[in-house]
């Protein structure tokens, strides 16, 4: 009996979306298309003491409502836009000074090992002038 009074008690909960994309305008659009059919509908079934000045002035509120959702969405596109681009421009710049980072350091790699290798010849050269039996052999060398 619990398990059928909480389907039926969330079944009657009325579902809640969240929109998150950018396009939340357009997605107002058709509910207010259909609120305003739906009250077309709810004031062409009552009784005709209900003036036809009031349902315009109805269409007519809903109308600017549609045009003012119109507006904010354009004006949050262009916005947007904008920030992509800012975004993209900044992007192109980090890749940029990071292939000049990884090129710089590639340089500093292979000075390293130049450097290595300098001193290992330089240990050689040494070595060999302290090897040198002839006394005239060591003065012209170094």
């Amino acid at each position: 009996m619990r398990a059928h009074y909480n389907a039926v008690s969330q079944a009657s909960l009325p579902r809640q979306t969240v929109v998150t994309n950018s396009t939340s305008g357009f997605n107002r659009i058709p509910l207010v298309l259909i609120s305003v059919a739906l009250s077309v509908s709810a004031s062409a079934q009552q009784p005709p003491g209900r003036p036809d000045t009031q349902v315009l002035e109805q269409l007519v509120t809903e109308v600017r409502q549609l045009r003012l959702a119109l507006e904010r969405t354009s004006s949050v596109n262009s916005r947007l836009q904008v920030t992509l681009q800012r975004i993209q421009l900044q992007q192109n710049q980090v890749n940029r000074i990071a292939s000049q980072l990884e090129s710089l350091r590639n340089d500093i790699m292979r000075s390293e090992a130049e450097q290595g290798q300098a001193a290992s010849n330089l240990a050689d050269l040494e070595s060999r002038i302290e090897q040198e039996q002839n006394p005239n052999t060591q003065k012209t060398s170094r």
